[in-house]
């Protein structure tokens, strides 16, 4: 697995998330949710969005974007990138 090319699928999914209203992302990704990509070179990629509450008050939201290429050792060691999203 290209590790960069991964990085880059997930950082431009969790942009593309990150513009959906805060309620929304609450409601779609505090449950897993699995979704397929097309890396730049036309690689496949599986990713798991998730998400959960970044302090106590439950007014910030983690969310995490973890790929591989479904091959079995990238699967143990996927690519993770985060972002924190602040209630509005």
């Amino acid at each position: 697995m290209h590790r960069a090319e991964a990085r880059s699928v997930a950082e431009r999914i969790l942009d593309g998330i990150a513009r959906e209203p805060f309620d929304s992302l609450v409601a779609h990704y505090l449950t897993p949710q699995r979704v397929g990509a097309i890396g730049p070179s036309g690689a496949s990629f599986e990713v798991e969005l998730t998400a959960h509450w970044d302090d106590y008050a439950c007014q910030t939201l983690r969310l995490t974007a973890c790929v591989d290429d479904g091959g079995l050792i990238a699967s143990l060691a996927p690519v993770s990138v985060d972002l924190v999203v602040p209630r509005p």
